[in-house]
């Protein structure tokens, strides 16, 4: 009974976190990770550490895409500041060669 009960907070939660996060990547490894507790405390067989390893191994091309991804906002982010930060070192190179 409890391993049913287990089984299906771990099914519901799964669902919950599949509507509300938008990342398949983030739901295959929790979703590993908790194939592993249950496994380590014998909740499901010894099969739930394979399909564990399989749910990571499923989901790092997504986070190295995700990754790629995000690191291009970020530059796109740094690129839009970039003539603020030239108009700054500039004023401040004016300050301190008329302060000579």
């Amino acid at each position: 009974m409890n391993r049913t009960i287990a089984l299906i907070l771990v099914v519901l939660g799964a669902i919950l976190l599949l509507k509300f996060m938008a990342s398949a990547a983030t739901i295959l490894l929790l979703l590993a990770l908790v194939l592993a507790i249950a496994t380590g405390v014998g909740a499901v067989g010894r099969w739930g550490y394979g399909v564990a390893v399989l749910c990571a191994l499923m989901a790092l091309p997504g986070l190295v895409i995700s990754g790629i991804f995000k690191g291009l906002a970020f530059l796109g982010i740094l690129l839009k500041f970039f003539p603020i930060l030239i108009l700054i070192i500039g004023a401040y190179m004016l300050v301190r060669s008329i302060g000579k």
